[in-house]
């Protein structure tokens, strides 16, 4: 396997206030425009008399300023809702309220003192209510940022967590980014020891990781869909980890379906995105960030050998392209001192893939990495910062280019090689074959190494 802790590459997001009601459903369409973000029942001290200070502090929950009356007559009100809180407009109001309380360790472990948990899941399970959902899998989103509640729902088996499974298969865009997230957060901040338990809940559900197929193949929302791709990425990342699994990983994950569903989403939001000019810098980011997510997941699907190889077989080409979107703009990159973390995981997942790929010659894909070897080697010569030397070492990046050049350079006719390496101007044919010399010998190396050298008329 990678040697790499895939499980790390992934950080739970901050939990979230409540976000403003918007077209959000995977076939589109409209709910509330209005952001009920106004928390009148967050007391002020600075307002208050002195003498109500006291009084004030009498009511407050833990060491928070929020008011033990207002939640519990929420709840109260929560466990007698009949009506869509769309008809309840102050209702839909106190609950956005509650979401943000949520932000608060005292407030989450005041309400599990409540018992909500079962409260949320029988008021999830009864209504088709889909902004009430929303708002409900946002707050137990928030409270799985505290240990108790990750704790209290793996190990109680409590009847939320199988409607939260079971949630996982509805069309509402907004519901499953909140569920999605809860998901990511359970994942990532879980300890080992209560990852078997999470796994043998996930086998029970049987349709989790068909749903999650199901949203990346189908989802239009970004949002949606970046989170179920990080939210996949947390659940290999640790499922991975398991020594003896009750069902086999393989049989769950390594699958033609997983795969697929991947790239499907991926390039969705890649498209999408090249037809956008505004927000250049936060465009930049999400695919940063969509790319970093798809290459972490493909740096586990590929590390199980021959399940691997049979899970990929009919999704060689386009798996390649997905990766030649992610290695062009780095070809085409003037600095190399701005690369970090991101930029050397695309060259592991690139090597993961084409270790268990059938062996092909692809005219692109070695052009890229020709122009990214040149541009190490420019920036080896004349780059005097330490910090760069220190961050990214520029003979490990000049051996992996070369080494993931000489698995496509193999199968490339002497033609296509004199085409492919027109790149390598004169000056530094020495140069590209002395380093290719220093790789670790192996039969790919020599047969390549010949073959270049050929092809360079040296």
């Amino acid at each position: 396997m990678s040697t790499r802790e895939n499980q790390a590459s992934y950080q739970a997001e901050e939990p979230a206030t409540a976000p403003k009601s918007e077209k959000g459903v995977l076939n589109g369409s409209d709910r509330n425009e209005e952001l009920f973000a106004s928390n009148p029942n967050v007391l002020e001290v600075e307002k208050a008399d002195p003498e109500d200070l006291q009084r004030i502090r009498g009511d407050a929950i833990g060491d928070t300023l929020y008011s033990e009356r207002f939640v519990l007559n929420i709840l109260l009100k929560l466990s007698k809702l009949e009506k869509n809180l769309q008809e309840e407009e102050e209702m839909e109001k106190d609950l956005c309220t509650l979401w943000d309380m949520t932000l608060d360790a005292d407030m989450i472990e005041y309400l599990l003192k409540q018992d909500v948990l079962t409260l949320f899941a029988e008021v999830i399970k009864a209504t088709n209510d889909k902004r009430l959902t929303e708002i409900l899998v946002g707050i137990l989103a928030n409270m799985c940022d505290l240990k108790k509640t990750r704790d209290d729902l793996c190990l109680q088996e409590s009847q939320l967590v199988e409607v939260l499974l079971d949630l996982s298969g509805c069309l509402d865009a907004l519901t499953l980014q909140q569920l999605m997230r809860l998901w990511a957060v359970i994942f990532v901040k879980s300890p080992t020891e209560h990852i078997e338990k999470w796994y043998d809940l996930v086998c029970k559900d049987g349709q989790f990781i068909e749903n999650i197929c199901f949203i990346l193949n189908n989802a239009i929302n970004h949002k949606v869909l970046l989170q179920t791709l990080e939210t996949l990425n947390a659940v290999l990342a640790k499922f991975a980890l398991l020594d003896n699994p009750a069902k086999n990983f393989t049989e769950l994950f390594i699958k033609s379906e997983v795969i697929n569903a991947t790239m499907e989403a991926f390039n969705t939001i890649l498209t999408d995105n090249a037809g956008q000019e505004n927000d250049t810098d936060e465009l930049e980011k999400k695919e940063v960030k969509i790319k970093q997510t798809f290459c972490n997941i493909h740096s586990i699907l590929t590390q199980y050998q021959q399940y691997s190889e049979e899970a990929y077989a009919a999704h060689s080409e386009d798996i390649l392209l997905c990766m030649k979107k992610i290695l062009k703009p780095l070809a085409l990159e003037v600095d190399l001192e701005t690369w970090q973390t991101f930029e050397l995981e695309v060259f592991e997942t690139l090597s993961d893939l084409l270790e268990i790929l059938p062996r092909c010659f692809d005219p692109h894909l070695s052009s890229y990495l020709i122009k990214i070897w040149l541009k190490v080697l420019q920036t080896q010569q004349s780059s005097a910062s330490t910090e760069f030397e220190e961050e990214l070492n520029h003979q490990d990046l000049s051996d992996k280019c070369l080494q993931l050049l000489l698995l496509i350079l193999t199968q490339a006719s002497n033609a296509e090689l004199q085409e492919n390496l027109k790149t390598v101007q004169s000056e530094n044919k020495g140069r590209f074959l002395k380093s290719v010399e220093k790789l670790e010998k192996n039969g790919c190396v020599v047969k390549a190494y010949d073959k270049i050298k050929n092809a360079l008329g040296e």
